[in-house]
């Protein structure tokens, strides 16, 4: 069974050889490690050939360090990704004027380039494909509808107007939810992907950023809106949010989500305690911890932690086994090589 097999029929549930492994594995001596390949001389080209060396059944893609980032940008620190320098504004007042000028979706649809989106999309799609073959799925991914606004117009700028200027900071919220929708639309154009990843970090490790009402009454509705072509589309959708979302998980559920990502041990979501409390609702993915197992742990304790995932997690399937995050350059080559293998050896017992 190859690895779009195993994580196709794994997403219905349906029998599969061994449990299969969802990583964005970005680790450049592991990955020279497994290729004998120069990481930085071709990075693509080096992490495709990792993924189909260590069999990762599922992914969001083979992704490489980010260079040139544009004007008012920078590289994160895990080298993958830009952010801000600085947000967009200085205070309250700035981005109450700057909410009521944010086009809304018809406007945003009239200039976008549909079509050209659609092609950038599908040749993007090819080349990933063309990388790993049938040994890993690749599936889509897009933002949120929440936390750009927080790096956009600032942590402190944008919590403050969710308490006391709620018509504004929806505003932001429906602006980035209407970008979404078109980006959900493109998706559903192109039809390369059976599996969109929706990713809208909503919480921090002691629980959601703002209280479960406002999040249901000013994010809710817009991010339901905003993903509503793919579930109409019939696409599994996986929720993918950093922290403690609990409170908020039936409501995903009832959004139409399937799958459920990051399963952060740290964020009181432990995979096991998640799968105890909710069944079968969710598809999981993740659950390793990145922050202490992964990169402070030794080999013995990284391996004896899948266990105890693929232990309390995998009966009856509905899991996918990965880091709660990416497999990044902050951990030992030597952890990041021993999950995968222990995972590849113990789930083919336990699927």
């Amino acid at each position: 069974m190859n690895g779009k097999e195993r994580a196709l029929k794994a997403i219905h549930r349906e029998p599969v050889d061994r449990v299969p492994i969802y990583s964005n594995f970005r680790n450049p001596r592991a990955i020279e490690i497994v290729t004998g390949m120069d990481f930085y001389a071709d990075p693509f080209t080096a992490t495709a050939r990792a993924y189909r060396a260590l069999e990762i059944d599922i992914t969001k893609g083979i992704m490489v360090p980010a260079t040139n980032p544009p004007p008012g940008f920078r590289v994160n620190p895990s080298t993958y990704g830009f952010m801000r320098e600085h947000p967009e504004v200085n205070n309250l007042d700035e981005f109450l004027k700057k909410a009521k000028e944010l086009p809304d979706y018809e406007t945003l649809k009239k200039d976008f380039d549909f079509d050209g989106e659609v092609k950038e999309l599908c040749d993007w799609f090819d080349r990933q494909n063309d990388a790993v073959g049938e040994s890993t799925l690749i599936t889509g991914s897009m933002g949120g509808c929440f936390d750009p606004n927080l790096e956009r117009f600032g942590y402190e700028t944008f919590l403050t107007a969710l308490l006391v200027e709620p018509g504004a900071a929806g505003a932001a919220i429906r602006y980035h939810a209407a970008l979404r929708r078109l980006d959900a639309e493109v998706f559903v154009a192109a039809d390369k992907s059976e599996i969109i990843w929706y990713q809208d970090d909503i919480a921090g490790l002691d629980g959601l950023i703002a209280s479960p009402e406002i999040m249901r009454n000013l994010w809710l509705p817009h991010m339901k809106w905003a993903v509503e072509p793919l579930m109409n589309a019939g696409i599994f959708c996986v929720y993918h949010s950093d922290g403690d979302i609990r409170l908020l998980l039936n409501d995903i559920y009832d959004a139409g989500f399937k799958g459920l990502h990051p399963l952060e041990p740290k964020a009181s979501m432990d995979a096991c305690d998640i799968k105890y409390k909710f069944g079968d609702k969710f598809i999981l993915f993740g659950g390793l911890c990145q922050v202490s197992i992964l990169p402070f742990g030794t080999e013995d304790d990284v391996r004896s932690e899948v266990r105890r995932l693929i232990d309390g997690v995998a009966s009856g399937g509905g899991y996918f086994i990965g880091s709660s995050g990416m497999t990044g350059p902050d951990i030992p080559p030597e952890n990041a090589l021993a999950w995968i293998d222990e995972a590849k050896i113990y789930g083919a017992n336990h699927s």
